[in-house]
Formats: C-alpha cells, structure tokens, sequence
C-alpha cells in the first residue's frame, strides 16, 4: 500500500506524562506511526504538516506499534505544535 500523504503516516500524537515531560525538557513530540514508514518519511511528513524543522527521528516497535520520538530544532517548537494540535 503506497503511502501518498503525511496523514498517512502519522496516525496520532500521544499524550502521556512520559510524552509531556520529552516535550517539556527535550523538545520532542512522541506519534504513533504507520509500521512500515522510515524515518526519512517521517521526518518528511512531520515538517510537511506543522511546517518545522526536525532535527532528529528516533523510532521503536511495542506490541501497540510504532512509536516515533520527533526532536525539532527551534527551541519550543514541541510546545507551540502541541498546543496547535491539542493534546496540551
């Protein structure tokens, strides 16, 4: 299944306190992600809809699936998309 648009794969933001805090102290946003897209995609979906830099993608695969760590590179960049998506 090709995946065309970034609302493909990003699915949604999670909002638990462990999330809260990375997006508090390291100005990182956690998603759940399609299983089967790549950092690169993800990197690109992420700037493609809020529209700021990523610096770096960290992923990892549970039982719930895929989770991706997004650290942006403008300072409090985490806060203000947060705030535009609602989960703060």
């Amino acid at each position: 299944m090709p995946r065309n648009t970034p609302n493909d794969i990003i699915l949604h933001a999670l909002t638990t306190e462990k999330a809260a805090r990375c997006m508090e102290q390291f100005n990182t946003l956690v998603f759940y992600v399609e299983k089967t897209s790549t950092k690169p995609e993800i990197k690109k979906a992420i700037t493609e809809l809020y529209g700021s830099k990523v610096k770096k993608v960290n992923t990892l695969i549970n039982k719930h699936g895929k989770k991706a760590y997004v650290s942006f590179a403008d300072e409090g960049a985490a806060l203000e998309i947060a705030a535009k998506i609602g989960t703060i």
